[in-house]
């Protein structure tokens, strides 16, 4: 953490350089249009069906621990999570201080059909139609 300064708002800060580091080389129009073709799966039914409901956490790091797993591999661990009954699937997606990426949600969906909730630090609305094909198609 920088000296004097909350890890809320690094975090915030970090974001907000991502976005604009993206939205240099994205076509916004485009990046809707494509977004908008897929209907989102239903999270909170996923949570709402019979017995324990669990939504399974994925991240790499923390600022506060640092390295979770080495060698993170986010298909591994979505299907692992699938396969043992999880309703639904968190993807932490911050680059700079949790390691995520929009790859480890696309791999996450390539590997599960369940809801995903995509876990970051939302500073931009490009960002929420950025992921939302690949939080919200079924993979199979």
């Amino acid at each position: 953490m920088i000296a004097g300064q909350p890890l809320l708002t690094r975090l915030v800060a970090e974001s907000l350089s991502e976005m604009v580091r993206r939205r240099a080389y994205t076509d916004q129009s485009e990046l809707v249009r494509s977004a908008a073709a897929y209907t989102p799966l239903d999270f909170a039914a996923a949570l709402r069906s019979p017995g324990l409901a669990v939504i399974a956490e994925m991240k790499q790091r923390t600022p506060s621990m640092g390295v979770l797993a080495k060698g993170y591999r986010p298909e591994r661990l979505a299907r692992a999570y699938s396969e043992a009954g999880a309703s639904a699937l968190s993807v932490l997606t911050q680059e700079a201080s949790f390691g995520g990426s929009a790859a480890d949600l696309r791999k996450a969906r390539e590997v599960s059909a369940l809801p995903i909730l995509r876990k970051d630090f939302i500073v931009d609305p490009t960002r929420c139609w950025r992921r939302r094909r690949w939080a919200l198609t079924p993979c199979c």
